[in-house]
């Protein structure tokens, strides 16, 4: 098999893997909102903190992800040939916002204990 190839193959199984990183974030989200309503239910603090847990670590997850989107990105635009180089560009613009937003979302969870909820992703 020639490089090209297997950098394709290469970049497809990174693709399945973080995608499987964000079913697990899912689901773990699922689990976080559940133990929140066993906190609305029952005023157990324990129920609270257990879910803040969860949700922290989904951020903290959701943060590398999103560190590596950016830098694959990058690096693909820095070998991108100079007529896709801005679409590109677009591409590396959008790694950036999402790496905004989920630092935003972190400082809100961070300075709110008490989410009705999983944290947006």
């Amino acid at each position: 098999m020639n490089n090209a190839k297997e950098d394709q193959i290469k970049n497809l199984t990174t693709e399945e893997i973080l995608s499987s990183a964000f079913i697990v974030l899912g689901i773990l989200s699922i689990y976080g909102d559940e133990l929140q309503k066993k906190y609305i239910q029952t005023k157990n603090k324990a129920y609270e903190e257990q879910a803040n847990s969860i949700f922290d670590l989904i951020l903290l997850i959701t943060l590398i992800l999103y560190l590596i989107f950016l830098y694959r990105n990058y690096k693909r635009y820095q070998k991108s040939p100079q007529n896709t180089k801005s679409l590109f560009g677009v591409r590396v613009l959008g790694s950036l916002l999402l790496l905004a937003g989920i630092l935003c979302t972190i400082y809100f969870q961070q300075n709110i204990k008490t989410p009705t909820a999983a944290p947006e992703l």
